[in-house]
C-alpha cells in the first residue's frame, strides 16, 4: 500500500527510523543538534516576552528584550489589554536552549524558525514556563525539513564507518554508536550516577574501547589525547600533559593523566 508521507515523526518514530533507542535522540535534543518542535495550546501562545538580535538564540546578554507582562494585566473588551490584543506566537514553534534539569532537560525558549542562529526573533515561555522531556513522547514533533537537514549533515560516505554510523542512506543498525561517529559537535557527553554528573565519561569509555589494553591508564591516556586533539565531543584540544574540555556549565576544565588514573580506579 503507498500511503502518504506524514506531516511529522514523533520521537519513538524517529528513533526506529534511525533504528536507535530513545535515550539516544533525547541525548542529541539535549546538545543541540536536532531541533524539536511542538504544537503550543492557546494559553501557551501567550508568551512572556520576546527577544531580538546576539551571537544566536538564548543569547540573553547581547540581545534585545522586550516584556509582554504589561499586556496581561486586564480584560477590557476593545483595549489594547483585553486577551482578545495580547501578542502570541505562532501555534507551532521550535524549541532552543535546553537547560538540564536533573534527570532530563527542559525549555524556555521558542522560535518559529528551527534555526538557532536565526536571532530574528525569539519567545520565552510566559512565568517561567517550561516544556522538556517529560512531554517529548506526548508532545515533541520533528518536521521533515529538519530531519532531513539533520541526516544530510551527518551522512558518511566512508565504507569502513558506515556499519553503526548514523548516515542518510544506512540507518538500520540496533546498536549505539561509538563516540567516535556521534553527529555532534563539541557535545558535552555527561554520565549520571547517583545525581551525580560525570563529565568525559564517554570520551574515556570511548578510548577504552580504541586502547590496545584498556587496564592500562598509560594506554587509554594515549587514545584519550587523539580525542582531544580531534576535539571529540566536550574536547577543546591537548595542551601538553593537560587535556582540555567544555564542563557542564560551559567553563573550560583540565583533565590529566593522574584524573584519568583515579577514574580507572574507582
Amino acid at each position: 500500500m503507498n500511503l502518504p508521507q506524514p506531516e511529522f515523526l514523533t520521537l519513538g518514530e524517529l528513533a526506529h527510523r534511525w533504528g536507535y533507542s530513545e535515550p539516544y535522540v533525547h541525548d542529541l535534543i539535549r546538545c543541540g543538534r536536532i531541533v524539536p518542535a511542538i504544537t503550543l495550546t492557546d494559553p501557551e501562545r501567550y508568551v512572556g516576552g520576546e527577544f531580538s538580535g546576539g551571537y544566536g538564540i538564548g543569547d540573553i546578554e547581547n540581545a534585545t528584550h522586550k516584556s509582554y507582562s504589561e499586556y496581561y494585566v486586564g480584560t477590557v473588551t476593545g483595549e489594547d489589554n483585553h486577551p482578545e490584543n495580547w501578542p502570541q506566537c505562532s501555534r507551532t514553534v521550535y524549541f532552543h536552549s535546553p537547560v538540564d534539569d536533573g534527570d532530563g532537560y527542559s525549555f524556555q525558549f521558542v522560535s518559529e524558525n528551527s534555526d538557532p542562529g536565526d536571532t530574528t526573533q525569539w519567545f520565552y515561555l510566559d512565568h517561567g514556563v517550561r516544556i522538556g522531556s517529560v512531554d517529548a513522547a506526548r508532545r515533541f514533533r520533528f518536521v521533515w525539513a529538519e530531519i532531513n537537514r539533520f541526516e544530510a549533515e551527518n551522512a558518511t560516505t566512508d565504507a569502513e564507518q558506515v556499519e553503526g554510523a548514523l548516515s542518510a542512506t544506512s540507518m538500520c543498525s540496533s546498536a549505539e554508536p561509538p563516540v567516535s561517529q556521534l553527529p555532534v559537535e563539541q557535545r558535552v557527553f555527561q554520565h549520571k550516577l547517583r545525581n551525580r554528573v560525570h563529565v568525559l565519561h564517554s570520551e574515556i569509555e570511548e578510548a577504552k574501547r580504541k586502547a590496545a589494553n584498556p587496564g592500562d591508564p598509560h594506554s587509554v591516556w594515549a587514545e584519550l589525547v587523539k580525542l582531544a586533539e580531534s576535539e571529540v565531543g566536550c574536547f577543546l584540544g591537548a595542551f601538553g600533559e593537560k587535556l582540555k574540555y567544555r564542563k557542564s556549565n560551559g567553563e573550560a576544565g583540565y583533565f590529566n593523566l593522574k584524573a584519568l588514573r583515579g577514574r580507572m580506579t574507582r
